[in-house]
């Protein structure tokens, strides 16, 4: 009779893993690259230091972005400008473009701090060029990557 309990409490529990992660989309449209990024809106409200998700404001998450983040094109350093923010759940999405028209030719480089503060946490990079996609883990030991192609 023990082991039937054990045997349903193991396959009946659910499993639960909360790993702290945000996800950074790029992607490059027709006349621009495009950023798409998605945050725990808890670890977000954490890293701005900040209640509840209606103190978020456009220049506060900007600033923090373009604090902890460096993105190069080419070698040519562009800052990040949110266009629109969207809270849907326990989820932050952030729709941005780059400062200046860029296109993505023979690299990209991007260094990201954003969220480290939060244990165990990882930003994980995803970047869509010629119908290739590309994903990269970044996290404490690795904040910088650089994409050649």
């Amino acid at each position: 009779m023990k082991s039937i309990f054990l045997i349903l409490s193991v396959f009946c529990l659910p499993i639960i893993h909360d790993v702290p992660v945000a996800y950074f989309k790029i992607q490059e449209s027709k006349e621009n690259v495009l950023l798409e990024i998605n945050f725990d809106t808890e670890d977000l409200n954490k890293a701005l230091k900040i209640t509840s998700s209606s103190e978020v404001t456009l220049n506060l998450i900007q600033d923090y972005i373009n604090n902890h983040t460096n993105f190069e094109f080419d070698s040519c350093i562009t800052k990040v400008i949110v266009k629109n923010i969207s809270l849907n759940q326990s989820h932050t999405t952030l729709l941005c473009s780059f400062k200046g028209t860029h296109s993505i030719n023979n690299n990209i480089s991007i260094k990201n701090t954003c969220l480290l503060s939060i244990k165990d946490h990882s930003n994980i990079v995803s970047i869509k060029h010629n119908s290739k996609l590309r994903e990269y883990r970044m996290h404490k030991e690795r904040t910088t990557i650089t994409i050649d192609y």
